[in-house]
């Protein structure tokens, strides 16, 4: 594999994330659900780049992932507001913005060429 098709492969995870997760905002009290999806998404783009995403490598981008759950509390809030159409398009935003950190964070990292 290269480097092109694991940013094309990992891409692929990301935009699916972001479906999987506009799909479940709705539900009350995902923001757990969500931050799991996340982080399981991370890992994933880690293996894409044929690297093996360990705890280090995830707390690198726990930023985002902590951003993410203040991003997922706006959207509980939101909900909780009755504005529910609001909270799908910010779980799916956060999603890729974390997918697209995670993969210039391993792509760079790669022994891909």
């Amino acid at each position: 594999m290269t480097k092109k098709q694991a940013e094309s492969d990992a891409r692929q995870i990301v935009n699916n994330t972001c479906a999987a997760n506009a799909a479940f905002a709705w539900i009350p009290f995902s923001t757990i659900a969500l931050t799991f999806s996340e982080g399981l998404m991370v890992r994933r783009i880690g293996r894409k780049f044929e690297i093996m995403a360990d705890d280090q490598d995830v707390s690198s981008v726990v930023a985002a992932v902590v951003g993410a759950t203040v991003g997922h509390t706006a959207g509980e809030a939101a909900k909780a507001a009755g504005l529910v159409v609001l909270h799908p398009v910010i779980a799916a935003g956060l999603a890729k913005a974390i997918g697209e950190a995670a993969i210039a964070y391993f792509a760079p990292r790669s022994h891909l060429a």
